[in-house]
């Protein structure tokens, strides 16, 4: 009997750790990296040119790119830790293009080398945007990254002609890796004369598909004037909120990945009077959420621009449990919501099945006070293309936002800004909304300087209505024309490209001319982590 027991034992030994052992393991000897200027200066006439304006560029320092490896100079190198990589270096956006190369020495030795290319970051530009018969012109400043440290800097000056606002300023300071540290950090101020915002959040977010916690403090404080719209007039009812908002998530497994996290915040909200008091105002929220991830990547281009992008493929799923809790309101006049528990959840799935692609994201949740509902809220969002061919692709895009026992002012804006191009800008409001655009997006050959063309025919619809409207009394509203977008082949991201439209407002019969930076909507969704929030909570005002 011992003997036997004995022979278990070897033989479970071997069947468990005899592959590991006898598998030789690859490990990276050594890691080069290889940085190239945003211009190549070699290649034509233009030479002396792209020479004086790579001198002008601060290179990407080595260590910025170093803290985005996964794979490290004599230890063992893992599956799918290039790819990840890669993925992460062109998620900074700092990169016209990444490519990690493993040159195999030994069968247990391989070299690997990096090659980055930086992207023209420095962007001063003089800003003019029209559609829906507001205008906005001025100028920015933008830098992706600052003396080749990794970190973004916003600056703007902005007149808007929109509600007599007149000039606004706005800045930006963030950094993906704060000090080497794996903290983010995210200061933003933005003013103009009826509405003032500040926002600070220090974060230690999910950076990798392994990272195993993320956490973050956060406060916003903004003061000043809504606009509250009624057809072509408006209100200017005043308000302030401050918020304090704190996290904690926990990841498990690697890859396909399980969460579970805690989520706080207390606020203090004046408001102008009960008749335009917010959903959960001077509300605090202890949320708990469980959610899991599952993806797989696709590198693809010529869907939204000409540059390289991951495309995810996969599903995501979170239930959010919580309870909130009334706070003592500095406006003694405030009404304020005695404490509800609260049940959510979302999901989102996205499929390739050869040149089609879907993606859909179903949202929503409820307030309970005893067995009464109370702040309903569902949502759902879809995207997808079809691939004609090489350069040419039909995509379409579809919202539908919808609230019940909604007690609180809540607004959303159906004009140009919002997706429905043509149409007068803040005229169309209501608590719910649907929107849908279709594009067919022409994608050329054709190059001028450092830009490529593409051209599309689009069409868009949608309708807003008012709590309680009825279902036959809804006006849906179209629009249609054509677009041409200059793409700069060295300005990876939405500001790449400038959009110009001409749309044909079905309801005026009227041509509208919209020009703005972007594409309307992107052509397929992205999965990723999600804190726990209360759903809906979000409303336009300009």
């Amino acid at each position: 009997m011992n003997t036997l027991f004995q022979v278990v034992i070897v033989v479970g030994t071997i069947l468990c750790f005899g592959v590991q052992n006898t598998t030789a393991q690859i490990r990276v000897r050594n890691i080069y990296l290889e940085k190239k200027d945003v211009f190549d200066s070699s290649k034509d006439s233009l030479g002396f040119i792209k020479k004086f304006a790579n001198n002008l560029h601060t290179t990407t320092k080595d260590y910025v790119i170093e803290d985005e490896l996964l794979f490290y100079q004599g230890e063992e190198l893992f599956d799918d830790d290039v790819e990840e990589t890669a993925r992460n270096l062109r998620s900074i956006g700092i990169f016209s293009s990444v490519n990690i190369t493993v040159d195999t020495l030994t069968p247990t030795e391989v070299d690997i080398t990096v090659t980055t290319q930086d992207q023209w970051t420095t962007l001063p530009a003089v800003i003019f945007s029209t559609g829906g018969g507001i205008q906005d012109y001025g100028a920015q400043f933008k830098e992706s990254n600052v003396v080749g440290m990794g970190s973004n800097f916003y600056l703007q000056g902005l007149y808007r002609t929109e509600n007599s606002i007149g000039w606004q300023g706005w800045g930006e300071y963030s950094h993906r890796k704060f000090l080497r540290s794996p903290l983010k950090l995210d200061v933003s101020i933005f003013a103009h004369q009826f509405k003032t915002e500040q926002y600070i959040r220090v974060a230690k977010p999910f950076l990798t598909l392994s990272t195993p916690n993320a956490y973050g403090i956060a406060y916003y404080n903004s003061f000043g004037r809504d606009f509250v719209y009624s057809g072509t007039t408006f209100q200017q009812p005043e308000f302030h909120v401050r918020s304090l908002e704190g996290w904690y998530s926990l990841g498990l497994k690697n890859k396909d990945r399980l969460f579970t996290s805690l989520y706080v915040s207390v606020e203090d909200v004046k408001r102008a009077s009960e008749n335009f008091r917010q959903a959960f105002d001077n509300s605090g929220k202890i949320l708990i959420g469980f959610s899991s991830l599952q993806q797989k990547f696709y590198t693809v281009s010529k869907l939204n621009a000409y540059f390289t992008e991951d495309l995810p493929i996969g599903a995501y799923g979170g239930v959010v449990l919580g309870k909130t809790f009334s706070m003592k309101s500095s406006n003694i006049d405030a009404v304020v919501d005695d404490g509800l528990f609260y049940a959510g959840g979302q999901i989102e799935q996205s499929a390739k099945l050869g040149s089609l692609y879907l993606f859909g994201q179903l949202s929503g949740g409820s307030g309970f006070a005893s067995s009464s509902a109370k702040y309903t809220y569902q949502e759902f969002y879809g995207v997808g293309y079809y691939q004609l061919g090489e350069n040419t692709v039909i995509t379409a895009q579809f919202r539908q936002q919808t609230t019940w026992n909604w007690n609180g002012y809540r607004q959303l804006i159906l004009d140009t800004d919002a997706g429905l191009r043509g149409y007068a800008a803040n005229q169309l409001t209501g608590a719910n909304r649907i929107l849908g655009n279709v594009e067919a997006r022409f994608f050329s050959d054709w190059e001028l300087l450092t830009f490529k063309f593409s051209g599309v025919v689009f069409y868009d619809m949608g309708t807003v209505w008012k709590a309680g409207q009825q279902i036959s009394s809804i006006q849906f509203h179209h629009a249609m024309g054509l677009g041409i977008r200059l793409h700069n082949t060295n300005v990876a991201g939405q500001e790449g490209t400038l959009r110009f439209d001409f749309a044909y407002n079905v309801d005026t019969k009227s041509v509208g001319f919209i020009f703005n930076v972007s594409q309307l909507f992107s052509a397929f969704g992205k999965h990723g982590f999600k804190l726990p929030k209360i759903f809906g909570l979000g409303i336009d005002t300009e």
